[in-house]
């Protein structure tokens, strides 16, 4: 799964596939992002790619607050009510540059990791969006997939975001309704250059947003000697 992730660059330097011209301004540099915190998206408008702000925390109109949902299964969010719409209508790539996982098992002490590309590269996640709307309040909101992990992710969680390399304008074209296309795009694959090192219990505060969050913290399970 992904419950935090970090989108530090200010000015991101996205490369993305068959689509050009697109400027990625971020307003402040994010060590902490948390559930219901706003969140950089890309999505297509009107026949236009665009960027804009859009709450985590996946909520249609119809759902109370304790349902909303900050992941969204790769390999069911076609069925059922809850992301259906979505899934072949609103489709969106979030903006990052890090994530944070835990590991171990539920229940029990978990330190936190944090993985990001070693050059430094900021990337997008894999995601979906809807509207909430009510006469007291109006705002769009996102959730991130989800898929079963690759190497690199297993000895952590059982889940792992889907980080999308390629096929950015074909995620984004919603014209496109077939089931099949569209689970191969986020289908599970191995990411050249991601490392994973741990980070300090300061991390797990989801209110305390500044650069100590990925601070290096020696361990056996790391995959990278140092971060600076």
């Amino acid at each position: 799964m992904c419950g935090r992730y970090t989108l530090t660059q200010r000015y991101p330097d996205l490369k993305l596939s068959e689509i050009d011209d697109l400027i990625i301004e971020n307003d402040y540099s994010l060590y902490n992002i948390a559930p219901s915190d706003s969140g950089l998206v890309i999505i297509e408008q009107d026949g236009e790619i665009v960027t804009t702000q859009m709450r985590w925390g996946f909520r249609p109109y119809w759902a109370k607050p304790s349902f909303a949902k900050i992941n969204a299964k790769s390999e069911t969010m076609f069925e059922g009510k809850m992301f259906k719409h979505s899934a072949f209508n609103r489709r969106c790539l979030v903006v990052a540059d890090g994530f944070f996982e835990p590991k171990g098992p539920s229940g029990g002490y978990r330190p936190w990791y944090y993985f990001s590309y070693e050059d430094k590269r900021p990337f997008v996640f894999a995601g979906i969006w809807t509207a909430f709307e009510t006469p007291e309040e109006s705002y769009n909101n996102f959730a991130i997939l989800t898929t079963s992990p690759n190497s690199q992710m297993e000895a952590f969680h059982h889940r792992a975001p889907v980080i999308l390399n390629d096929h950015h304008a074909a995620w984004l074209d919603t014209s496109n309704k077939n089931v099949d296309d569209l689970k191969a795009i986020v289908a599970p694959t191995e990411y050249p250059g991601l490392v994973a090192y741990r980070v300090p219990e300061y991390a797990k505060k989801p209110g305390d947003k500044d650069e100590h969050c990925i601070e290096y913290v020696e361990d056996e399970f790391n995959t990278i000697d140092s971060f600076h």
